[in-house]
Order: structure tokens, then sequence, then C-alpha cells
């Protein structure tokens, strides 16, 4: 907690106030600067101090808290905008068809493809956005301003179709065999595999098996 502390929000859940102690008389020396520690209510530096709009069907714990308007100190209008981005996308062209897709056992080839095209695959690295590595960037957020909540949310909004098949299918595979390769391999095995993969032309899995098989 220490190494990640001034990436998140440090409060309290405890409604009813607690005593003060007693002043210290002793001083501790320490080298260190002293810790700020933000109040759930203070602005934080990744977003907005103000909670954004409801969305969706606000359907009571469905839902993440900051669709139902409660503020969150990690989502900002960026991420808004992705959502409703990846929702309509989702609503048109995934959910009419993935039952029928489930039943015939196959994605179409088009559908990941797509998925390359918007530039999301790029977003699912657990990474800075690889920009240099792709023609297409998401359209709702600059590449600079993704971070790792954007990534939640993409899956998150996958996952609205319902089929565990349909999201193994487009990023089950990708989500383990890609990021070793961005983070561990050579330039030059990178700029070789990853553009055709994040565009979407190419798949990508780890292949591995375990001992009872």
């Amino acid at each position: 907690m220490k190494k990640y502390q001034k990436q998140f929000q440090v409060g309290s859940l405890d409604s009813k106030p607690k005593p003060a102690a007693p002043p210290k008389q002793a001083v501790v020396k320490s080298a260190s600067p002293p810790r700020t520690v933000a109040t759930a209510s203070s602005p934080s530096t990744h977003g907005t101090a103000e909670p954004l709009d409801p969305y969706g069907d606000l359907v009571p714990y469905a839902d993440p808290n900051w669709y139902h308007a409660y503020h969150s100190p990690y989502y900002n209008q960026t991420h808004a905008d992705l959502r409703a981005e990846v929702r309509a996308w989702v609503e048109s062209e995934i959910m009419p068809n993935v039952t029928e897709w489930d039943e015939a056992k196959k994605v179409p080839d088009e559908i990941y493809k797509q998925m390359g095209t918007r530039g999301y695959l790029a977003g699912l690295l657990g990474a800075r956005y690889p920009k240099h590595l792709v023609k297409n960037t998401v359209q709702s957020v600059p590449p600079e301003k993704w971070d790792l909540f954007h990534e939640v949310l993409v899956t998150d909004e996958l996952c609205r179709a319902a089929s565990g098949g349909f999201v193994w299918n487009m990023i089950g595979g990708f989500g383990i065999g890609c990021p070793p390769i961005l983070r561990f391999g050579k330039k030059s095995l990178i700029e070789r595999i990853l553009p055709g993969i994040l565009a979407g032309d190419k798949r990508i899995c780890l292949a591995i098996t375990e001992p009872g098989k």
C-alpha cells in the first residue's frame, strides 16, 4: 500500500465519529516528507470531483455505483464517453446475434476485426496505450489518457452480452498471450507480431497444458 498510496483515495466507511486522540508531546524525527491523506470528498488528480450523470437501466447492484451518479475518484468524462461508445456497439452488433453464435460455436471473424479497428484490442494489454503499434485508436479516448479503468470498462461492457464463450473468444486468449510479448519480448518481435494482432487480423493465445491433461 505504501508503494501505491498516492494513486488511491484513503478514507473511512465508518459513519460514527471517532473520539479525538490526545495530543502527543513526543516529536517524531523522520527524513521522509509527511504523508497526505485524501478524504473521500477531495478531488482526485485522476478525474473529476463531481459525480457523473446516471446511466443505463439503473438496476440496484447490477451496475457499478458510478453509473448511479455516485462519485468515484477513478472515473471521469472519458470513461463515460467510452462506456457509451462500447455499449452502443455491443447492443447493435453483439447482443442480437450472440445466441446464434453460441449455438454455432463460432463468432464471426469480422467481430474480432472490429475490436481491432475500434482500437479496443490495443487498450486491453494492462499497459499504456501502444499507439505506435496501431493505425486506429479508440474514438472517444485519446491514447495518452487511457488507463486501466478504461480497460476494465471495455471488459465490463463486453460482458453485458451474457456469453462467456463470446467474451473468451474476443479477449480470453488475447489477454493471456499478448501482454507477455509486449512486456518481455524483444523489440523486433514486438514490431513484427503485435501490429497484426492489435489490428484484429491475427489471433494469439498462450499454449500450455496442465499436469493432469
